[in-house]
């Protein structure tokens, strides 16, 4: 079902995958819309025991979305860097699939703290927990991941 990354030697390891993950905090989550048409959005995100962890509104595109097909994709863009020269783009880029999750209760809480801490972490841990604390009107999902793969465009990245 999921296919194997075509260039193998361009293939990033379990690790590196993870630490892309880690240090990146918005991706684009991709959806089935509800009239039929693919949907992708960029969310901000953590990457939290092995699923990434997001928000959103109670209603919208979204939303609606979710609501009628939980299967998503979600593409992290770690590096990316035109070579004109060689007509080609230096990148590093990390791609996932999987079902998304409704979080409830301490379940949603504790997800809610891990992603404000990873998103805000100049934020005191206090200020951080009054925000999760006071925010009702935000739904928490986590994508629990089925599949992942990471590709890297071997030229080097020009700073």
């Amino acid at each position: 079902m999921f296919r194997p990354v075509k260039r193998e030697n361009q293939s990033l390891s379990h690790d590196e995958i993870e630490a892309l993950l880690m240090r990146n905090t918005w991706g684009v989550l991709s959806l089935y819309g509800k009239e039929g048409y693919p949907y992708g959005v960029p969310v901000n995100y953590a990457y939290v025991d092995g699923a990434i962890v997001f928000h959103s509104a109670r209603s919208g595109h979204k939303w609606e979305a979710i609501e009628a097909n939980n299967k998503a994709s979600f593409t992290v863009v770690d590096a990316s860097d035109v070579v004109e020269e060689e007509y080609s783009t230096a990148y590093r880029s990390a791609i996932l699939f999987g079902s998304l999750e409704r979080l409830e209760g301490e379940e949603r809480l504790e997800a809610f703290q891990k992603m404000t801490d990873a998103l805000a972490p100049h934020v005191s841990r206090e200020a951080n927990e009054k925000a999760v604390n006071h925010c009702e009107g935000a739904e928490v999902f986590k994508l629990v991941v089925r599949h992942f793969s990471g590709k890297v465009g071997r030229l080097v990245v020009r700073q």
